[in-house]
């Protein structure tokens, strides 16, 4: 009978710690499930602090405003230049000289001829001179008839006078137009700075670079958008470091080449642009123009669709809020045009179930 009893009192104790073990198995079970639930369901979100596009940065040179190539209109020899590179000159002002020696006989011809008629023309004048002598003397002594003889003669060679006067004129002139012929003179079309380009063998080319400074970049088709007419941009030489604020002048239509045909060969296509030189740097100078961006960027995976409503969860002091916002693409970039401004955050990444929730409590990294 003790023997029943002990092995009674044994099974019983068996059961009992069989029972205990299964009991703490099934509630350590159920404080991992509790706590994996709790994970899922409150989770920690990324955050995104919402703030402006990075500025773009063109790089530029200073240019002159414009360049007014001279035009050689001169014909013969080039002779000499009368000015030299970088001067600054006036408009109408000398700036080389072309000689034609085909034009040389008949300079000479027609001095010769100029100079005959001045002889002819101090031959008249002298006989005029005796003519009115002989003519007063014949009236002092009462000589009618060769007053009368006399006065027809100084009325003929007052005529003869007249004529030889026009003709030297004439002469003088055509000998004026054949020496500018065979010695022009090629003049500035602008005022301005003078660009000398010489060409061995041959005469010189020229150009006027206007006094006005603008500084000329250009902008790929990708950032065009960016970059608009009156736009204030920080302008930086990279020569001494200066800086200056300037606006944008222009942004061209047309590609820089204006190739627009169908060639699928042709790389990236840039812009001209023309930026106010408020540096005042000399030309070639190399600088870099800044172009902030005003426009609100956010992660795409931050922008949903809820109720027709293009929204985003705005994070503010331990909450989420559902936000409506408006935005743009471009180039694979999220821009906000409103329903949000700098400094917001938003969530970057939100779940599923988060979106369907406002105003709750969440975690964030």
């Amino acid at each position: 009978m003790k023997f029943l009893s002990a092995t009674g009192a044994l099974i019983k104790r068996r059961k009992k710690t069989s029972l205990a073990v299964a009991i703490a198995v099934l509630a350590l079970a159920a404080f991992f499930v509790i706590r994996a639930t709790n994970q899922q369901e409150d989770p920690s979100y990324d955050t995104y602090t919402v703030k402006a596009a990075p500025a773009l940065v063109l790089q530029g040179k200073v240019n002159a405003a414009s360049q007014v190539p001279v035009t050689v209109q001169a014909s013969g020899q080039f002779q000499s230049l009368s000015v030299s590179d970088g001067q600054t000159v006036s408009q109408g002002q000398e700036l080389m000289r072309y000689a034609d020696d085909s034009k040389q006989s008949e300079i000479d011809e027609q001095a010769n001829e100029n100079t005959a008629s001045q002889s002819k023309l101090t031959n008249l004048n002298n006989l005029l001179t005796s003519l009115n002598q002989q003519l007063a003397s014949a009236k002092a002594a009462g000589d009618s008839e060769t007053v009368t003889s006399l006065q027809s003669q100084v009325t003929d060679t007052q005529n003869s006078i007249a004529d030889a006067k026009a003709t030297l004129q004439s002469g003088q002139s055509k000998l004026t137009a054949l020496q500018k012929e065979a010695n022009q003179t090629v003049t500035a079309p602008v005022s301005g700075i003078v660009h000398v380009v010489e060409s061995e063998g041959s005469a010189p080319k020229l150009t006027i670079l206007s006094d006005q400074r603008v500084i000329k970049a250009k902008v790929s088709e990708y950032d065009r958008s960016k970059v608009k007419a009156n736009q204030e941009v920080t302008v930086t030489s990279d020569v001494t470091g200066k800086k200056a604020s300037g606006e944008v002048l222009s942004v061209a239509s047309l590609p820089a080449g204006n190739n627009l045909t169908n060639d699928t060969s042709q790389t990236v296509a840039y812009y001209p642009v023309q930026v106010e030189n408020a540096l005042h740097e000399r030309v070639g100078t190399d600088v870099h123009v800044k172009v902030s961006q005003h426009k609100l960027e956010v992660p795409s995976t931050a922008v949903f669709h809820h109720a027709g409503q293009q929204v985003v969860l705005e994070y503010r002091q331990g909450k989420v809020y559902r936000t409506a916002v408006a935005t743009k693409k471009v180039n694979g970039v999220t821009y906000v045009k409103s329903g949000l401004t700098a400094g917001d955050r938003v969530i970057s990444d939100p779940s599923a179930s988060l979106k369907k929730k406002n105003g709750v409590a969440v975690d964030v990294n």
